[in-house]
């Protein structure tokens, strides 16, 4: 019983870190947004999900602000919203918010969920032993 209630709770842990929200961060000009049904006007502050497009048209600039970055979306340009965070991707152009030398949020939790997956394997595996405790 204890196996499957360890799992599902890594599972969770694991899944809240991949499926990051994004917001449309500043918007100057024309900014579009498709999450499926076609590009739609869009305002600084709109929640958006991985997939979701962002164009900005000839005269509008924008950003997409991730946990820990935004990415510039420049005039006449298209970006898709991406599962994870840029700032985790190694040589991503994205602007990492703790480029001081901090620690990102994102950094955080992935930290957080390998530290609770070798939790859950350690308990997983303690009760597991075929040879008997020494006396």
């Amino acid at each position: 019983m204890r196996r499957p209630i360890t799992l599902a709770i890594c599972a969770a842990l694991l899944s809240s870190s991949i499926a990051q929200a994004a917001t449309l961060g500043i918007a100057n000009g024309q900014i579009l947004v498709d999450n499926g049904g076609g590009f739609q006007p869009a305002s600084a502050g709109m929640t958006l999900k991985p997939g979701d497009r962002v164009m900005a048209k000839a005269d509008g600039k924008g950003s997409i602000a991730y946990e820990g970055c935004a990415v510039e979306v420049a005039a006449g340009s298209v970006v898709t919203v991406q599962q994870t965070t840029p700032c985790m991707t190694t040589g991503s152009t994205a602007a990492p918010a703790a480029a001081a030398g901090g620690i990102s949020t994102g950094g955080l939790i992935l930290g957080g969920v390998i530290v609770a997956g070798g939790i859950a394997a350690a308990a997983a595996a303690g009760g597991k032993s075929s040879s008997p405790s020494s006396p």
